[in-house]
């Protein structure tokens, strides 16, 4: 987890697919690969409730409704 944080980060912010940061790119990476929020939360040391939150705003800032289309955003844009 700490290396696709630090690759994301050498990418550069710009490059980031609809504006999210790199801790927002690890979480939806996580995500879209079939993890649930307690094991995204356990491998980056959050809680749950914060990875649910962050997933919600993520939806929210991409203008996704469902958090299958998440899913699909993430793999249309090769996250």
């Amino acid at each position: 987890t700490s290396d696709l944080l630090v690759a994301t980060l050498r990418q550069g912010w710009d490059q980031a697919p609809g504006g999210l940061t790199p801790r927002e790119l690890v979480i939806v990476r996580h995500y879209a690969a079939g993890m649930n929020a307690k094991q995204i939360a356990a491998m980056l040391g959050i809680g749950p409730k914060t990875v649910q939150n962050r997933l919600h705003a993520i939806r929210g800032k991409l203008g996704i409704a469902a958090p299958a289309g998440l899913v699909r955003y993430a793999l249309d844009n090769k996250i």
